[in-house]
């Protein structure tokens, strides 16, 4: 702050700067001088800092900076600064308080001069300049207003302290009881100041601890603000009036919601302006008072569970308490339960890991027992209304609700199963595009990369039936039974595609849908291509795309699917190949195979002879043939003690001898 008597006071002083950038002042400076830092910067290219120090205030003092071998862009052979016309803009700073920066005087030569002033306010600590023209200086004068010329008035003119009022001889303060006040200088450099109460003035007012003042009682005391002289300021002292108010007294205690007939678990807000605590009991119809309850705050809360009565007083910052308030609460009948719902519902086929939620409108209790095998494990009580319950086995859930006023519900229960996981091996037994009545699993192929998908349920309204990726196993897949499809034989070359929860399943526009009254639009004709088919309806056919991989109908078939039919440890039908009545070339072998056998015995009829039995270990054997035979086999299963026969007759093609 710069004051009128240290504006008389004030001395202009130039500083001489003789600029061959970069290094140190060239002369020595006794312990008595005066310092001040100033930065030259350049054009944002490079920033020097020198301390400069004086002999004497009263004489200019100047600096010499020797030339940087890195800038010789900015100077001439001999020293001599070069300033560009374009860009050339340079900032002289200084880092003491006690200088003010008003002009530069720069020597283009040792001739002439060019002088910048600085269109500035007088509390600046840099200026910057603009060359109108490429210009070379060899040395600056840089010209200062000196603010110190001795120790000054702290204070002088009354208005140094942030938030005091001036008045005639004192400063005035007036705190609330309870608030705090800090003292401070507005000055960026006052003296230290030493803060304490004035002799004879009350103590017990304010407290004191530094420049801080806490307001602990209503009434006035007298602060005295001193310091001591330093090189800046002269030594004075200042009274501070402080004058505390009572702390605002408290208002009336209000209820939200207002007495009166409330819910069970009700939450009420007890609210006290001006307040600092919050001191309530509650006694219940015909009970006794709790103990108190203190809440230091302006409001508090309390949950109404029963009829009782809520008594409550209030104090604020000086202690002063109101008089008791009271609120009377009875409690409305709590809303019955309604019935226990389970998700998914009850009969459900879930996976094990699965959740199934118990819910039940109006409880704020349930409690449930699982019973597994037979044995009812321990009853589980949940809190509100709704619970969940994990299922890993084949169990039954049941469930009762209360409500907020500990009415019942009768037992409701639920009945959950694990998915069947059954074994399916590849069915090729089929006839003339014709496939025998049972349940199979719809399985497709990925040539590339050798991967197999079975057929699942159906996807939303998108129009298909989901593929999931499986793993064969020596030929058998495991498939959830729920995935089964059964083939039922409606009439010659017609069948219906049934689902495990009895949907049919039927085509619109190339797309596959289920449903349980579409038996009509449901009608497939199977087509066997080397052991796989697909079904036809119309114009299109269920079959396997392995590009999404999906199943799904399409007007062009996409690829052909593979029954597998439930594993079976039963002895299989005899099958010939080629097929009984063929007409085959001499030497040609004739494949025997039965599933499940564990034995084949087989004679061979030429004309009216038969051959001798020929017995063979396992499920396969080739018989080559040269003539017109019949072949009769007799398959056996040791382990199920099954037998079965057939016979199948062959026409032998003998070449022809020109």
């Amino acid at each position: 702050m710069r004051r009128l008597l240290q504006r008389k006071l004030c001395r202009r002083k130039t500083l001489l700067f003789t600029l061959f950038l970069l290094s140190l002042i060239i002369g020595t400076t006794p312990a008595s001088a005066k310092e001040v830092t100033v930065t030259f910067t350049m054009s944002g290219y490079f920033t020097k800092d020198k301390v400069v120090t004086s002999m004497d205030l009263n004489n200019d003092f100047s600096a010499v900076f020797t030339k940087g071998t890195n800038d010789p862009k900015y100077f001439t052979s001999d020293g001599t600064l070069r300033i560009y016309k374009n860009g050339g803009t340079a900032t002289i700073t200084t880092s003491n308080d006690n200088y003010t920066i008003k002009s530069i005087v720069g020597a283009k030569n040792k001739t002439e001069t060019k002088k910048y002033d600085f269109t500035i306010a007088p509390d600046k600590k840099s200026g910057k300049f603009t060359a109108e023209e490429t210009t070379y200086f060899h040395h600056f004068n840089i010209t200062y207003d000196d603010g110190i010329s001795g120790p000054q008035d702290f204070d002088s003119d009354h208005n140094q302290f942030t938030g005091l009022t001036w008045n005639e001889s004192a400063y005035d303060l007036t705190m609330t009881y309870g608030d705090t006040f800090t003292l401070t200088p507005k000055s960026s450099t006052p003296p230290t100041i030493t803060y304490a109460f004035a002799d004879g003035a009350a103590t017990d007012v304010v407290n004191i601890e530094g420049n801080k003042l806490t307001a602990i009682k209503a009434g006035t005391t007298t602060i005295t603000a001193s310091w001591s002289a330093d090189g800046n300021w002269k030594a004075d002292t200042r009274t501070i009036k402080v004058t505390v108010t009572p702390a605002p007294v408290c208002g009336d205690i209000t209820f939200s919601p207002a007495a009166g007939e409330v819910a069970r678990g009700t939450e009420v807000t007890l609210s006290c302006e001006n307040a600092t605590e919050i001191t309530y009991t509650v006694t219940p119809t015909g009970g006794t008072a709790s103990e108190p309850t203190t809440v230091n705050a302006n409001t508090a809360k309390v949950t109404i569970n029963e009829a009782c009565t809520i008594s409550a007083t209030a104090k604020n910052k000086e202690g002063v308490a109101t008089t008791t308030f009271t609120a009377k609460y009875t409690i409305t009948a709590a809303p019955l339960c309604g019935d226990i719902t389970f998700s998914p519902a009850d009969g459900s086929v879930v996976d094990a890991g699965s959740t199934v939620t118990i819910s039940c409108e109006n409880a704020t209790k349930i409690t449930y027992t699982v019973t597994k095998g037979g044995v009812a494990e321990d009853p589980v009580v949940v809190t509100g209304s709704s619970a969940t319950v994990t299922i890993n086995a084949a169990c039954t859930i049941t469930a009762k609700a209360e409500n907020a006023d500990g009415v019942a519900t009768e037992e409701f229960s639920a009945s959950y199963t694990l998915p069947v996981i059954k074994e399916y091996t590849l069915f090729t037994d089929y006839g003339d595009n014709s496939v025998p009545d049972g349940d199979y699993i719809f399985v497709g192929k990925v040539t590339k990369g050798d991967k197999t998908y079975y057929m699942e349920g159906q996807n939303g309204e998108d129009g298909y039936r989901t593929a999931t990726e499986v793993t064969p196993n020596d030929g058998v897949i495991s498939v959830k039974e729920s995935f089964e499809i059964h083939i039922q034989k409606e009439s010659e070359s017609k069948y219906s595609l049934i689902t495990k929860d009895g949907k049919y399943l039927y085509d619109s526009s190339t797309k596959i849908y289920e449903g349980t009254e579409d038996k009509g639009k449901g009608i497939w004709t199977p087509s066997v291509k080397e052991g796989n088919l697909v079904f036809k309806t119309g114009s299109n056919s269920l079959c396997f795309n392995a590009s999404s991989p999906r199943f799904k109908t399409y007007s062009s078939i996409q690829a052909y699917i593979s029954l597998y039919a439930p594993k079976s440890d039963a002895l299989g039908n005899i099958k010939f190949s080629p097929a009984t009545g063929s007409t085959v070339d001499e030497g040609t072998e004739i494949t025997i195979s039965a599933q499940n056998a564990t034995s084949l015995a087989y004679s061979i009829k030429t004309g009216d002879v038969w051959s001798e039995s020929v017995m063979i270990t396992g499920n396969s054997v080739n018989v080559p043939v040269t003539e017109d035979c019949t072949i009769s086999v007799i398959a056996k299963n040791d382990e199920t003690h099954e037998q079965k026969s057939a016979e199948a007759t062959y026409t032998v093609a003998h070449p022809v001898t020109y």
